[in-house]
């Protein structure tokens, strides 16, 4: 019963480390996106652009 103890706890520690990095990997990507470090997936390249107006003025 022990050992099954030492194991869950372990398990729920590790859950709660993978969670804190991913976190703070949001936390860093997110403010590299905004100071135009990273790429902006806001970003819309050119044959998208072509396509939308294509797309949205053909009424």
């Amino acid at each position: 019963m022990e050992k099954t103890q030492k194991r869950l706890g372990r398990e729920i520690l590790i859950g709660y480390a993978v969670i804190a990095v991913l976190l703070a990997l949001m936390i860093v990507v997110g403010e590299l996106s905004n100071r135009g470090v990273l790429l902006d997936s806001r970003g819309m390249t050119a044959t998208a652009g072509n396509a939308a107006r294509r797309l949205f003025s053909a009424r």
